[in-house]
């Protein structure tokens, strides 16, 4: 990890964890130097091509990308909407009546 990215690892604060599964960890954190809240998403693996593309576009609906780091696991600071968890609303549906 650069010197840049510790810097950039060091203003965000836990806020709250979100969710944790064999794929990913997910946490709401604050910026320390902004305080503006942001999702923290850390992944086992090297996702850093699928969230560089992701980065670079503009897709309504789509969390913009704020940062990408990688030292043996991915970890994306992400836009934070509030709102509904996608995860509440796949639960929440039932494929039973259709």
């Amino acid at each position: 990890m650069t010197d840049a990215e510790e810097f950039i690892m060091s203003t965000y604060e836990t806020v709250q964890i979100l969710s944790v599964t064999n794929v990913s960890k997910v946490c709401l954190v604050r910026n320390n130097i902004n305080q503006k809240l942001y999702v923290q998403r850390i992944l086992p693996t090297d996702y850093r091509p699928v969230y560089t593309l992701l980065k670079k576009c503009c897709i309504s609906g789509i969390p913009k990308i704020f940062e990408i780091i990688y030292d043996g696991k991915t970890v994306v600071f992400e836009e934070y909407i509030e709102g509904t968890p996608l995860s509440t609303i796949a639960t929440a549906l039932s494929f039973d009546s259709f």
